[in-house]
Formats: structure tokens, C-alpha cells, sequence
């Protein structure tokens, strides 16, 4: 199952049907299925996939090294 379909499921079920916000120090997709499941985009920050934050307009706070 892609992380993405795993996300979509696993997520509100271990949240109790709510997520507020979102980080992402993985990369490689995780903004999209974070929108899709109604975080806002203010709420998503990536450390590491900046393509995805100018596609959908995500913080990029941090970095992966570890600030």
C-alpha cells in the first residue's frame, strides 16, 4: 500500500478523526496526503521536501539537519 494510502487511514484513526497540523522530516510525498486529510496549509511544515512546499504552499521551518 503506498505511505500515502496508509496516511489517509491510519492517521485519523490514531488521532480520533483530527489532525491539527503536520511535519514532514521525511520527504518524497507527505504534503499532499496531509492536505487531502484537511490540515491546513499553514499548519504543514517539510524540513526536506521544498518542491512540495511551493506546490502547495507549506512552511518550510527548520532544516533536516536538525534546527
Amino acid at each position: 500500500m503506498p505511505h500515502s494510502d496508509a496516511l489517509k487511514e491510519r492517521l485519523p484513526a490514531a488521532s480520533g478523526g483530527r489532525i491539527d497540523a503536520f511535519i514532514d522530516t521525511f520527504g518524497q510525498g507527505y504534503e499532499a496526503p496531509a492536505v487531502n486529510l484537511g490540515v491546513s496549509a499553514a499548519r504543514i511544515d517539510t524540513v526536506i521536501d521544498f518542491a512540495a512546499a511551493a506546490e502547495y504552499g507549506v512552511t518550510t521551518e527548520g532544516n533536516a539537519v536538525g534546527g
